[in-house]
């Protein structure tokens, strides 16, 4: 599987058991965008193993394909039931298989696209308020685990008389003006 995931251009990485698949998920610099689980592994099967994938409550949610050899009807329900996106039956076809890790790619970008759309300002760029508290509790949080001080990490800015800008020279002066600043 991992040569047809290179054929596509994607990285693979591969883990051996799920306890190593959870450690690479959980790190955040190195969880992959979609995951490809077969559902006979040692210790801890497939559907667990999706199960605790999805109990990480990632920011970005991996993409989720499960392969099994196991062709009864209910396992392919049970396995999307349990937050599988996919469901791919061994032996695996390799242009089939790579058509399907292109669907989860196009799935990933869209959800990439919205989860930008939901933190930004679409004049500005910049975070949205909820998007920016986010940041600023996330910093305050590594900086009471260093040495700096909040003065390294946060500037507050206030454009003074900003409604008489609107109120004179109308909104799309006063939307540039707010490009401007935040530029």
């Amino acid at each position: 599987m991992s040569s047809f995931v290179q054929k596509t251009g994607m990285n693979a990485l591969k883990s051996n058991n799920a306890t190593q698949a959870l450690e690479i998920i959980s790190n955040r610099d190195t969880t992959p965008e979609i995951i490809v689980v077969d559902w006979m592994m040692p210790e801890v099967n497939g559907l667990e193993l999706c199960q605790n994938i999805r109990a990480l409550n990632l920011s970005l949610t991996p993409y989720i394909i499960m392969v099994t050899s196991n062709s009864l009807g209910q396992i392919e329900q049970t396995a999307l039931d349990v937050g599988a996106d996919d469901f791919i039956e061994k032996p695996i076809h390799g242009a089939v298989f790579i058509a399907r890790l292109r669907v989860g790619e196009r799935i990933v970008k869209m959800q990439q696209k919205l989860l930008s759309l939901a933190d930004t300002d679409e004049l500005t760029g910049l975070l949205n308020r909820r998007a920016a508290i986010k940041a600023c509790e996330t910093h305050l949080a590594r900086l009471a685990r260093s040495d700096k001080s909040i003065s390294h990490c946060l500037i507050i800015a206030d454009i003074d008389f900003f409604k008489h800008i609107n109120d004179t020279y109308g909104h799309q002066i006063g939307d540039r003006v707010l490009i401007d600043v935040s530029n």
